[in-house]
């Protein structure tokens, strides 16, 4: 503390501090006191200060307000109509404008439809584009007094203009006034004439003096100068007014309207207007029906449009004139351009298709052109549409369209036809090859886009007229040529082709040469094909890192061979080893032998369970290779012959009884050997047809009868008193019958029942599908051998 006391008091901070304390401060008292004065100058400082920093910065220039113009309104007309029906085929170069769409060209931008093009247009960001703010400038009392007498002077001049009807009546009332006028002008002349007789002698002496003055007023002195102005000034009034060619012995009444009408509506529904027909139904008064005009093109081939607005509106006609006949309010009239060309030019029309509605008085409307973005094409729409300018009610009621059923009924009597001709041979039905082609000729059908062309209905391929480029592949994933579909189901068919012959080559029983040959054609289709596939998809979808390179799938193709030939081989040798290991090994019956594989058959005293091989017989292994596979038998000594049942060995035999579970027979032959002794076989319900139907769906007394002879593979063994059969193959079953009369049964196409062609009787069986006696020794051969 000493050290700290003696620091402050050598310090000149601590004694200058002192110094600015009041003079009565006392330095024994060890307590502050604060200067006002000075801390008042620093105060007025601090707000000196701020008050400068809130004065506004001089060097500080604000930014100008750019000013816009008030709103204004547009003086120019919108075109929506004109892209309807076209069809436009954009690519990477095409101009935004001639894109489609509706394109502003003061935002830079495209709008797909024309509500919100309208939106846009009449939006704050257009606006302020063109210049404009969304403020409407205020009227002034100028501005209301102009306006006042604008709508004054219009008003004015709309009475100078006539409806059709009125001018109609005032040309009568003066044709009336005007027939007036020159009767009574004929009755005063022929006064004027009765009078100038009494005065012929006193004109005389003035002719005189008028000969000698060079006057003659003898004109004028017949005839009154009133009578010459009065003409002249009706004339100028009535020359304009006066059509010529519209008398009124030309024009028709409204009975003969309607009557014309109504008679052809009668003969047809919808009435073809030309120019004249135009001028006198539809145009001219009176008239008290309202008219619905079709303006189409029918000679136009290039629109598609045209040709289904009209079958719509012909839908629409034929519904009015079964429903609404004879209420003589409505009709239906098309004008074609070649006929009725002064039409379209009266009425101002550019465009086509276009329904209006032209009503009994007045002139036309907005709302009497239907708009087909809003409203559609259909004919309930047009129905509804003439429901809303016309108040009449008409149900669509479309013809029916027989084509279809037509179709479907032909194609049904076909089938029919052809599977009755062939009813004695209905094996193409079962072959799975047939509906395998089939289902995938529909699966390249929807994979390669052909419904989608069916749908949009796009050219067959792209020509460009300024460069003279073909084009065959679309730019783009919304769009795809006729053509195009066509290639990419080519690469799907080669792609599967491929895959079928890689499949194929697993098959043992083809000789080695074939399976390396599919081997290799199935994995170059894949590994080509494939990756010409991608190169499109990269055709279609920019940027995606693969395609088709050349190099690349040589060597990746190369090395799928190799390795394919060298698994083959590894393959070849193990069953050589196989072959060395078993060959002459004796084995007793029930003797495991080895596990189960794809190149090994078993074949006489062998059979199959539980994936390994087993022995039936007491003898020795013989292997046999063929067809690129092994052949396991037992052979006894040097003999052959089967004179025994044995597993996997096919016996005939005939029924003796049949109970619910199960049919008992007697064994009479083994393969193609008499037995001396017959032995006893079960067949059991589950047995019968495997796993192709459930056990509970199986009737033993539908499938076998007593006395029928049955070809049947012994299954097991069983017990000391029967071998256990089996008839789960096509190949097995009944193959002879004999009905209650004991007359021999012939199998029906459908192969489950036998009919008696004496008795006509039908009975179900389990029936051995075989047809004739070469088929059955074909189908010995192919199961005994040349044994």
């Amino acid at each position: 503390l000493h050290l700290i006391s003696y620091s402050l008091f050598q310090s000149d901070k601590y004694f200058a501090f002192f110094l600015k304390m009041e003079p009565t401060f006392n330095p024994g008292d060890h307590r502050r006191k604060w200067d006002k004065v000075e801390y008042e100058r620093l105060a007025r400082e601090r707000l000196e200060k701020e008050e400068e920093s809130e004065k506004p910065n001089e060097r500080f220039e604000p930014k100008e307000k750019k000013i816009r113009e008030y709103l204004k309104p547009r003086d120019y007309k919108i075109d929506l109509d004109s892209k309807v029906g076209k069809s436009v085929v954009i690519t990477k170069s095409t101009p935004a404008s001639e894109a489609g769409g509706y394109y502003c060209n003061v935002c830079d931008c495209i709008v797909k439809d024309s509500i919100n093009f309208l939106d846009h247009i009449n939006g704050k960001k257009h606006q302020r584009n063109m210049g404009m703010s969304m403020r409407i400038k205020k009227s002034t009392l100028e501005d209301v007094r102009a306006r006042f007498s604008a709508k004054k002077q219009e008003a004015e001049e709309r009475k100078k203009s006539y409806d059709i009807e009125e001018r109609l009546r005032e040309i009568q009332e003066e044709e009336r006034k005007m027939a007036e006028y020159k009767k009574q002008k004929r009755l005063e002349k022929s006064k004027r004439k009765r009078a100038d007789l009494s005065d012929d002698e006193d004109d005389k002496n003035e002719s005189d003096v008028s000969k000698l003055m060079g006057f003659n007023i003898g004109i004028f002195s017949r005839m009154n100068a009133s009578y010459w102005l009065a003409t002249t000034v009706l004339c100028l009034i009535f020359l304009p007014v006066i059509n010529p060619q519209k008398t009124k012995k030309e024009q028709l009444s409204l009975e003969e309207k309607v009557t014309f009408m109504q008679d052809w509506l009668a003969k047809r529904s919808v009435l073809r207007l030309n120019n004249a027909k135009f001028q006198q139904y539809v145009r001219s008064s009176p008239r008290n029906y309202s008219v619905i005009i079709l303006m189409t093109s029918q000679s136009n081939r290039q629109c598609k449009i045209c040709g289904v607005v009209q079958d719509e509106f012909e839908v629409v006609a034929s519904s009015y004139r079964f429903t609404n006949m004879n209420s003589k309010r409505l009709y239906f009239v098309l004008a074609d351009y070649e006929e009725a060309g002064e039409v379209f030019h009266t009425l101002g029309i550019s465009a086509i298709p276009i329904i209006l509605h032209v009503p009994p008085r007045g002139n036309l409307k907005r709302q009497d052109k239907m708009d087909f973005q809003r409203s559609g094409i259909q004919a309930e729409a047009i129905a509804k549409w003439v429901q809303e300018r016309t108040d009449v009610v008409i149900p669509v009621m479309r013809p029916p369209n027989y084509a279809g059923p037509v179709a479907l009924f032909l194609l049904l009597m076909l089938v029919c036809g052809l599977l009755y001709m062939k009813r004695s041979s209905l094996d193409f039905l079962y072959n799975r090859n047939l509906w395998g082609f089939l289902a995938l000729c529909i699966t390249f059908a929807f994979l390669s886009g052909q419904m989608w062309n069916h749908i949009r209905s796009p050219p067959f391929f792209y020509h460009n007229s300024k460069t003279g480029q073909w084009t065959i592949f679309s730019q783009g994933t919304q769009m795809q040529f006729i053509v195009e579909t066509y290639i990419v189901g080519l690469i799907y068919m080669a792609i599967t082709m491929g895959f079928i012959l890689l499949i194929d080559a697993t098959d043992t029983k083809t000789s080695s040469s074939k399976t390396r040959f599919y081997a290799y054609a199935g994995i170059g289709l894949v590994v080509i094909v494939f990756s010409f596939l991608l190169s499109v998809f990269r055709l279609k979808y920019r940027g995606y890192p693969y395609r088709f390179i050349v190099c690349r799938v040589y060597v990746f193709g190369f090395g799928v061979i190799f390795l394919t030939q060298q698994m083959m081989m590894m393959m070849m040798q193990s069953v050589d080893d196989l072959i060395e290991e078993f060959s002459g090994k004796f084995v007793i019956p029930g003797e495991q032998l080895f596990e189960e594989h794809d190149n090994i058959d078993s074949g006489y005293g062998c059979f199959v369970a539980h994936r390994y091989y087993f022995a039936s017989l007491a003898g020795k292994l013989k292997l046999t290779k063929k067809n690129n596979g092994v052949v396991v038998e037992v052979v006894r000594g040097n003999s052959s012959t089967r004179m025994l049942p044995s597993p996997q060995a096919f016996v005939t035999c005939r029924v003796t009884g049949v109970a619910n579970k199960y049919a008992k027979c007697t064994i009479l032959m083994v393969e193609n050997n008499i037995l001396p002794h017959p032995f006893v076989g079960i067949l059991r319900k589950e047995n019968v047809y495997g796993s192709a139907k459930n056990e509970s769906e199986i009737n033993m007394y539908e499938c076998f009868q007593e006395g029928d002879i049955v070809i049947a593979k012994v299954f097991s063994l069983g017990d000391s008193f029967s071998y256990l059969l089996s008839t789960e193959e096509l190949e097995l079953g009944v193959y002879l019958g004999y009905c209650k009369e004991k007359h021999k049964m012939q199998p029906t196409a459908d192969k489950r029942h036998l009919h008696c062609g004496i008795c006509l009787t039908k009975e179900p069986r389990k029936i051995a599908d075989l047809e004739s006696d070469e088929e059955i020794l074909k189908w010995k051969r192919r199961h005994y051998g040349k044994r």
